[in-house]
């Protein structure tokens, strides 16, 4: 995921499944939060934000915006973790790094 200065960032989650059967999971309660290099949460948004499951054009994903408001800044180091239960009470951790990047970036990783 990158993270864009002053726009709406979408959080998107593929592919989350079952460890034993590898079926996806359509039904897990997801959240994310960002958190800047110090370890603390980023001002303008409420924390943590719900990830909704919905299909778009044939894909299947858990899904979230951002405040447009988030306060990162072009060059800075981020890290984005999602967290959740699946229906069975297992744990889901998905941790990242990006670094924030300015409006019409080509090279967005």
């Amino acid at each position: 995921m990158s993270l864009v200065v002053g726009i709406s960032n979408q959080v998107v989650v593929h592919d989350v499944k079952n460890i034993n059967d590898y079926m996806n999971i359509t039904d897990a309660s997801l959240t994310v939060e960002i958190k800047d290099s110090l370890g603390d949460l980023v001002a303008g948004e409420f924390w943590p934000v719900d990830l909704t499951y919905s299909v778009i054009d044939y894909q299947g994903a858990y899904r979230a915006n951002l405040s447009p408001s988030l306060d990162v800044v072009a060059g800075e180091s981020y890290t984005i973790e999602v967290n959740g239960l699946d229906s069975e009470g297992n744990q889901l951790i998905n941790i990242c790094s990006t670094t924030a990047q300015e409006p019409g970036c080509n090279s967005c990783s």
